[in-house]
């Protein structure tokens, strides 16, 4: 069904809960909005990779 969670994603998302609720660990949500055209380290956003002036469908690395 569309817009709901598929059913291990749920079930991990509620055993993670528990787990904070209990205090052994720290969970924080993250929007998945440009995850993969930034840097997980700069926070800058990436360029596509070429060889060559061949771009390469999905290979993306850090500017900086």
């Amino acid at each position: 069904m569309k817009g709901t969670i598929p059913g291990l994603a749920r079930r991990l998302t509620k055993l993670l809960k528990r787990a904070e609720y209990e205090g052994l660990l720290v969970t924080v949500p993250v929007t998945e909005y440009k995850t993969s055209k930034t840097c997980s380290n700069c926070f800058s956003e990436n360029e596509v990779f070429e060889i060559d002036g061949i771009s390469l469908f999905g290979v993306l690395h850090c500017s900086n």
